[in-house]
């Protein structure tokens, strides 16, 4: 009779422990889907952000193009660019109104002497 108890016994606690862990399992078994489900939505976020990043990325690379035509004087250009058909003037209004236009209009050669001891400043002289 002391044998069967102490089986009775030892049964019950398996039975107790088998209950914890299925309880654990279980448990764990919603985690991992809860955690893989908000994995699936960062992902996908992850990857429409970088789309968008790449769109933006591609729309400053073509606005700095554009900078750089228009610093060169080249409205034309920055308007293809651009896509701004009204920026495509002719070159001469291009260069009247490009904000570099007072050095082309200095009225001297614009070439640099740079011989031993002399000034390296453009030369501007009438």
């Amino acid at each position: 009779t002391e044998l069967k108890t102490e089986r009775h016994e030892r049964q019950a606690g398996q039975q107790a422990l088998d209950a914890m862990l299925s309880a654990e399992v279980q448990t764990r078994t919603e985690e991992s889907e809860m955690h893989t489900n908000q994995l699936n939505r960062f992902r996908a976020q992850w990857e429409e952000n970088l789309q968008q990043d790449r769109g933006n990325f591609a729309a400053l690379v073509k606005d700095v193009h554009a900078a750089g035509q228009l610093l060169t004087g080249n409205v034309a250009g920055a308007g293809m660019l651009l896509g701004i058909p009204e920026l495509a003037m002719s070159t001469q209004t291009t260069a009247a109104n490009s904000p570099n236009s007072y050095l082309m209009n200095t009225g001297g050669s614009g070439s640099l002497n740079l011989s031993a001891g002399a000034d390296s400043r453009p030369n501007t002289s009438p």
